[in-house]
């Protein structure tokens, strides 16, 4: 599933061939603005490339990551995953909402919430 907005910005769920521009763009986030996320940049540059196939492949009935993508290059990035505690099923957590600083202000960010909500309402 993917949706064009008006822009030409493509909202798009993750695919394999990603998985270096993912880790890129994963990294920019991290060492630019360490205090908005969990994961520290120190220990994300060390890991290996299977740790980020793993990640860009998350996509199934518990989790999923949307890219934002301009003409080839990924420009921002989003996860969902869903709650697997039995009391907590009916939800899920948003994490990992990047844009880079030249394509913020355009309401990407918000279409790649709205993309995890989609993905949600059909899991």
């Amino acid at each position: 599933m993917s949706t064009q907005l008006p822009n030409g910005v493509i909202i798009r769920q993750a695919a394999p061939a990603d998985v270096n521009s993912f880790r890129d763009l994963r990294l920019e986030a991290l060492k630019g603005h360490p205090s908005a996320f969990g994961q520290d940049y120190d220990e994300n540059i060390l890991r290996p490339q299977s740790y980020w196939e793993k990640a860009v492949t998350i996509n199934s009935e518990e989790q999923a990551l949307s890219f934002a993508e301009y003409k080839g290059q990924l420009i921002g990035m989003t996860g969902i995953y869903r709650n697997l505690s039995k009391k907590i099923l009916h939800s899920a957590g948003i994490w990992g909402v990047y844009v880079t600083p030249e394509w913020r202000g355009r309401h990407i960010s918000q279409a790649l919430i709205r993309s995890c909500l989609d993905w949600a309402r059909q899991k």
